[in-house]
C-alpha cells in the first residue's frame, strides 16, 4: 500500500530509496543480549514511479524527502549469526500532498569482529 492505496496486482512500480538513520539499542535497558531492540530515526529519498491501484484510480509518481521512524530487532543465535526484523514509517511531502508508506524487512546477517573481549 502506497498513499493508503492498494497496488494493482501486476502493475507493481519501480521503487528506490535512500535513507541515513541513528539506532538507540534497548539492550542495556532490558538487560538482554539475545534479543536486542532498537528505536531507529532519520531522513531519506524515496521515489515511486506511477502506478494504477487497484481501485482503478492512477496514481502518479511520487518522489522527495522522507522523515523517517521506526523499531525492530537483531536476535542473536551466538555471536556471529543473527536475525533482523525492521518497520519503519516513512513519510514526506510531494509538491502537491503528503505522502507516506510503510516499509518492512526481515534479514539473517553475519558479523565479522565476534573475537571474544
Amino acid at each position: 500500500q502506497v498513499q493508503f492505496n492498494t497496488i494493482q496486482d501486476g502493475d507493481e512500480p519501480n521503487y528506490m530509496a535512500i535513507d541515513l538513520a541513528a539506532k538507540l539499542f534497548l539492550r542495556k535497558i532490558l538487560n538482554k543480549h539475545k534479543f536486542t531492540p532498537y528505536v531507529t530515526a532519520g531522513l531519506g529519498y524515496t521515489s515511486i514511479e506511477s502506478f494504477q491501484a487497484s481501485n482503478q484510480v492512477d496514481v502518479a509518481n511520487m518522489e522527495g524527502v522522507t522523515v523517517n521512524a521506526g523499531l525492530g530487532a537483531y536476535y542473536w543465535f551466538n555471536r556471529s549469526w543473527g536475525l533482523n526484523f525492521n518497520y519503519i514509517s516513512k513519510l514526506g511531502k510531494t509538491d502537491s500532498e503528503k505522502n507516506g508508506h510503510l516499509v518492512s524487512s526481515f534479514g539473517v546477517f553475519y558479523r565479522f569482529d565476534t573475537a571474544p573481549k
